[in-house]
């Protein structure tokens, strides 16, 4: 897997088209991260511990500047159980995530995650712990991270109730 630049600064990892296992390690989305002049921010870092390592080490290859924040964009684990690596590394960063995924994942969501992610890897994901959203965010909030407009969107339900799309207004681009 290779980061992709997609847009100027802005990179996505396109992630295997195939189901969790112990060769991918529950890989199965697509991370991305911006690229600022102060720093990092990502989205979606991945459905493990080790995936989110992997995420890490393709922005070190890109950057040597530190993670900003973290937005992540709904509930299901195989897009933010990575948060976990990022955490380990920047202990004070913000990872932002819909009002609702912080209930949800007290409420057993999260171990929910890790405990398939364990099963359908063969336990290659283990060591992967819970590192939850914990910067509410909910539609029409605007955050404003290394000089970019950060414009959060939920229209109720998508994929999932705690769906955020995130636009990024100078950059012109979105994530969903």
């Amino acid at each position: 897997w290779a980061a992709e630049e997609v847009a100027a600064g802005v990179y996505v990892i396109h992630g295997p088209k195939e189901l969790p296992s112990p060769a991918n390690q529950g890989f199965m989305n697509n991370p991305a991260f911006i690229v600022t002049e102060q720093g990092v921010v990502v989205v979606d870092p991945g459905s493990s511990v080790q995936v989110g390592e992997m995420v890490l080490g393709h922005i070190a290859q890109i950057t040597d500047k530190p993670i900003l924040a973290v937005f992540n964009s709904h509930i299901h684990g195989d897009h933010w159980l990575g948060n976990q690596a990022i955490r380990a590394k920047y202990p004070g960063v913000p990872i932002y995530g819909h009002e609702r995924v912080g209930p949800k994942v007290i409420a057993g969501a999260g171990t929910e995650w890790v405990e398939l992610m364990l099963s359908m890897t063969e336990k290659a994901t283990a060591g992967t712990e819970v590192v939850a959203a914990d910067h509410p965010v909910s539609d029409g909030d605007e955050l404003s991270i290394a000089g970019l407009t950060y414009r959060v969107m939920n229209n109720d339900k998508a994929h999932t109730d705690t769906d955020i799309m995130v636009y990024v207004e100078e950059l012109g681009v979105m994530f969903l």
